[in-house]
């Protein structure tokens, strides 16, 4: 909780209360299922950790992302070099990753393009965006957004950063050759 997110914030993302990515109470098989969710989360427990494939992940909501942004005509990209699995738990790495690859579609250019190149170790989202590097200082904090942008809350890499810490795993932008990119590694 050094970066300012709360547990509340974290259960927002991952339902949609917060707006980030959708997501609603309809989403879960049932309403215990939700409740349980919402109480691990309230509790900080996220006891229920499994081996999550992000190549898998990321691909399954990038169709829909691909769906949502399509009238902005982004070419999308994805380099499997390995299989990137992590061991948590699984409705954080939904946020985790959803967060990140929102991002690379809202902070986009109009006709823009997003590379995503898996490894065994890390992911990395890279697009197009504003011409100069972000403020790296802040970017990871809560509510920070630089240049506001039309379905953006400030919180989504503030949520990523957050769960990477609880995770033990490292988010890390840097801009290069007109690309943001954000690479997460275990």
């Amino acid at each position: 909780e050094q970066s300012g997110i709360t547990r509340e914030d974290i259960y927002n993302a991952y339902t949609g209360d917060g707006g980030l990515h959708g997501l609603k109470r309809s989403d879960f098989a049932n309403y215990h299922e939700f409740s349980e969710a919402k109480k691990e989360i309230e509790n900080g427990q996220f006891s229920d950790s499994s081996q999550v494939e992000v190549n898998h992940l990321v691909k399954q909501y990038l169709t829909d992302y691909k769906e949502v942004y399509a009238y902005r005509h982004i070419e999308v990209q994805v380099e499997e070099e390995g299989t990137f699995s992590v061991t948590m738990n699984e409705m954080l790495a939904v946020v985790l990753f959803t967060n990140l690859l929102k991002n690379a579609f809202v902070h986009n250019i109009e006709g823009g393009h997003i590379r995503i190149v898996i490894t065994e170790h890390s992911i990395i989202f890279c697009n197009r965006g504003v011409e100069t590097a972000l403020d790296s200082r802040h970017i990871f904090e809560r509510f920070y957004q630089g240049e506001k942008k039309e379905g953006s809350t400030g919180l989504g890499l503030a949520l990523a950063d957050s769960i990477c810490k609880m995770q033990g795993m490292y988010l890390h932008y840097y801009y290069r050759e007109g690309k943001h990119c954000f690479e997460v590694r275990v």
